[in-house]
């Protein structure tokens, strides 16, 4: 693949495993009761990454993987100069329709990412916006059983 075909977000590329992770803190097996559910401590079993590979090829292929640690390099800009985005989205089921499941204005969420990409000089800020809210729509999907139409709290995305 050229590193023009692979430079921007695809949701066709999207892949996708929805087995369950096992002994990750605030990821429980099973589905705790919606009533239970908290902001912050209980957590989808699912999440979506997105690589970028500067010297690579640009933005890799879109992988859905079960809830895990994250890795960084000890040279991640990120832990020395607090250079990185942090942008977030909320999901929710809507009272009309319970199989209707809505992000929170994900237009405006992509704008705010893609200037804080363009400010902070991070390469690839040209992704395509709609192809990874596709993506995201999938994540949700997936973990849409940690969805109650009930509460205000929803499912909140955070990008980083």
């Amino acid at each position: 693949m050229s590193a023009s075909a692979a430079r921007s977000i695809s949701s066709a590329q999207l892949t996708i495993d929805s087995s369950m992770p096992v002994g990750m803190p605030g990821c429980p097996p099973e589905m705790p009761a919606k009533e239970s559910l908290s902001f912050g401590k209980t957590f989808s079993p699912h999440m979506l990454r997105c690589h970028y590979v500067k010297d690579g090829g640009g933005w890799q292929s879109p992988e859905i993987v079960p809830f895990q640690n994250i890795h960084l390099s000890p040279a991640a800009s990120s832990l020395h100069y607090g250079l990185q985005c942090f942008e977030g989205m909320k999901a929710y089921k809507t009272l009309d329709d319970e199989d209707d499941i809505r992000l929170f204005r994900p237009d405006m969420n992509m704008r705010r990412l893609k200037d804080s990409m363009a400010r902070l000089a991070k390469p690839g800020a040209d992704f395509d916006s709609q192809e990874l809210i596709d993506c995201i729509g999938k994540l949700v999907r997936l973990g849409e059983d940690r969805l109650h139409p009930m509460r205000p709290t929803g499912l909140r995305l955070r990008f980083q």
